[in-house]
């Protein structure tokens, strides 16, 4: 009887120790991540706002980029672009949502050229 009292008592400790992680704070999170595409030259600031703060980064080649701020799953996030390259308009695609487990990677950046108003764009016969 005594042993199963002992073995009682030890499974006891370990699953209420294995509890204990997840009430000191231990919380699934994750990153922002993407694809910079179009970027000609120069640079671009691209901007993480979630409800812990706000991110700034600059890119200035086209590829990966990755954001450093760890975001707790179900947490909402937006990224912007917050300065333009020169001579180029660049938008987000996928920038907005909420953190899914194991982060996020469908965040797009595309870049083009950006036109004067009294330019005419001659491949699409229009005046901009």
């Amino acid at each position: 009887m005594k042993y199963l009292i002992l073995i009682g008592m030890f499974f006891l400790s370990m699953s209420s120790d294995a509890q204990l992680i997840f009430k000191n704070g231990f919380e699934n999170t994750g990153t922002v991540s993407g694809m910079m595409n179009g970027l000609a030259s120069g640079s671009i600031g691209l901007q993480l706002s979630t409800s812990l703060g706000i991110e700034t980064i600059e890119v200035n080649e086209n590829g990966v980029f990755v954001f450093g701020q760890e975001i707790v799953s179900g947490a909402s996030y937006a990224v912007t672009v917050s300065a333009q390259p020169s001579g180029q308009f660049c938008s987000v695609s996928n920038g907005e949502g909420h953190m899914l487990i194991g982060g996020v990677d469908d965040v797009h950046v595309n870049c083009g050229v950006s036109n004067n108003w009294d330019e005419m764009n001659w491949d699409e016969g229009i005046w901009q």
